[in-house]
Formats: structure tokens, C-alpha cells, sequence
């Protein structure tokens, strides 16, 4: 439960489009190697009861084969970028394809845009 709660507030936070975007960042993170890889979480579960809850969340193919492909889950995944720093797992655009094709490198120049434009499209 803890680690889906966390899923939701750094969703509304980093300013993604849902909880499951921001587990897919933290995928990305762990995948890529910026976040040391999790040890088993068996018998935890979203609910922290140690009971099968399940949650519906959208990942990519190459996502759901690494997570198989490593034997992770998802809660352990979440429950290693917990223990980092928040920009470091969010804050960090992570692409396999060029920076105008990648949909989270344009949310976060309208972001930045966002908070910081000071006019005419001046950062």
C-alpha cells in the first residue's frame, strides 16, 4: 500500500499522467541502472498484508521483459527508488528514441516552460 500511495503522490508531484507512468519511471530508472537493482520482495504485496493484490498498470514490452527477465517486482522496483533521491528517479529524462520523438522528454520541457518561461518561450 505504501508503495503505491508513493506511486500516486510523486505522479501528482512530478506532474505525470498517473501512477503507473511513475512506476514505468521507475522501471526506467532501475533498468538503466541508475538505481541499484532490488532484492526480493516476496511476500509483500500492495496491500501489505503479504496477500496477492494486484494493481492494473500499463508497462511496455521491453519493460515487462526486463522486469521478467531479472525475476523483479513491481514493489520492489517502487521500494528501491524510494530510497533515493525523488529527482533522481523523476527528474531525469530517460529515451531510447531522439528528444522530439520522446513524449516524457516534451512533458518535461512543458514543465520547465511552465514554471520557468519568462515570456516569448525564453527559459
Amino acid at each position: 500500500q505504501q508503495q503505491w500511495e508513493w506511486l500516486g503522490d510523486m505522479a501528482a508531484k512530478h506532474k505525470l499522467t498517473s501512477s503507473s507512468k511513475a512506476l514505468r519511471c521507475c522501471i526506467n530508472c532501475v533498468a538503466l541502472g541508475d538505481a541499484k537493482e532490488p532484492g526480493s520482495s516476496l511476500g509483500q504485496s500492495w496491500n501489505g498484508k503479504g496477500e496477492g493484490a494486484t494493481k492494473s498498470v500499463e508497462l511496455s514490452k521491453e519493460q515487462a521483459a526486463w522486469m521478467e527477465a531479472k525475476r523483479n517486482d513491481a514493489i520492489g522496483v517502487v521500494q528501491a527508488c524510494m530510497e533515493m533521491d525523488e529527482y533522481t528517479v523523476f527528474g531525469v529524462i530517460r529515451c531510447k528514441k531522439s528528444i522530439a520523438e520522446c513524449e516524457g522528454a516534451q512533458d518535461a520541457v512543458r514543465n520547465i516552460a511552465e514554471k520557468h518561461c519568462k515570456g516569448d518561450g525564453e527559459v
